[in-house]
């Protein structure tokens, strides 16, 4: 995990307020969670989300427990970032209870961990995206988005292990014992 590339990606200017047309209020911003137990990610993650436009990261959790009480305190966020491995409960297993408590949360995987065991098991268990720790920050905040609006948002390096792992799934072709000139 680069964390330091992730912290200078980001250079935020403020451009003064913004006015809006008289009776035109804005757009409330997407609620974001942040489950993620190095606090260091954590806590830049969430501070670059909530310099975005349109993106309020309004809680963080150390781990999937803490998330799990809040959800179960009435608090539904819209988008869930979540680490694959926490301390104690997985982020794997955590996606099942959150989807039984907030069906309508979509929840992007955001982890270093890329194997095939653990992406499938993440999109098996309702995951709506799975990004790595490297993506950039750009990146990661249209995933929010993406996610939000029905879409699977992936980093390349995993959408191409999806695919490899669906191409091994195929059928193989049937051999029926014809001969060539009979097929």
């Amino acid at each position: 995990m680069e964390l330091r590339s992730f912290c200078n990606m980001r250079t935020v200017t403020n451009s003064g307020p913004t006015t809006l047309a008289k009776g035109v209020s804005p757009k409330p911003a997407i609620t974001i969670w942040l489950i993620e137990d190095n606090h260091t990610f954590r806590k830049t993650v969430a501070r670059v989300l909530n310099t975005s436009e349109g993106l309020e990261c309004s809680q963080q959790f150390s781990n999937a427990e803490d998330a799990l009480d809040a959800l179960a305190g009435g608090a539904v966020p819209e988008v869930i970032l979540l680490d694959v491995e926490l301390p104690g409960q997985s982020g794997i297993d955590a996606i099942s209870v959150i989807k039984s408590i907030a069906p309508s949360t979509r929840i992007v995987m955001l982890t270093a961990f890329d194997d095939h065991d653990k992406i499938f098991r993440a999109i098996c268990a309702g995951a709506s995206g799975y990004l790595l720790k490297t993506a950039p920050v750009e990146r990661i905040e249209g995933s929010i988005q993406e996610a939000l609006h029905g879409g699977a948002p992936l980093t390349p390096q995993v959408a191409q292990k999806v695919l490899k792992m669906f191409s091994g799934m195929a059928q193989p072709k049937q051999d029926y014992g014809l001969t060539a000139r009979e097929q």
